[in-house]
């Protein structure tokens, strides 16, 4: 057997792992929303933000012990996906509904009164 497909089947199974460990569901009861705003930027792209303040207990531990979490929120009887971006990044990331802040430790920027500020990107058709 080939051992570079060894090592790509290891790398794969330790990253479906720790994907698996730092998804975080936030149901509707698991917070309030403290805003949400959609602003037209340049009539080709609208620009969502979605400000809410994590009120159940387990969940802010979840949070707080996640490295690199990856959010399911439950909104509008929808559930959207979002995952951390560096805040001295650019650039947002792709394949995902929302982004929210992170610090270089892998954890959501300033996340010291419980809320969370998600920002997402939509093309207008």
């Amino acid at each position: 057997m080939n051992i570079k497909y060894i090592i790509f089947g290891i790398f794969s199974l330790s990253l479906l792992f720790s994907c698996r460990t730092n998804r975080i569901k936030l149901l509707n009861n698991d917070y309030q929303i403290i805003n949400y705003s959609e602003n037209i930027l340049d009539g080709k792209e609208s620009q969502k933000i979605l400000e809410i303040k994590i009120i159940n207990s387990e969940k802010i531990t979840q949070i707080n012990n996640a490295t690199n979490p990856k959010i399911y929120i439950e909104y509008n009887n929808k559930t959207y996906f979002a995952i951390g971006n560096f805040y001295y990044r650019s650039t947002p990331p792709i394949y995902c509904d929302y982004f929210f802040p992170m610090d270089e430790n892998y954890k959501i920027y300033d996340f010291q009164d419980n809320s969370i500020k998600f920002i997402g990107f939509e093309k207008i058709k």
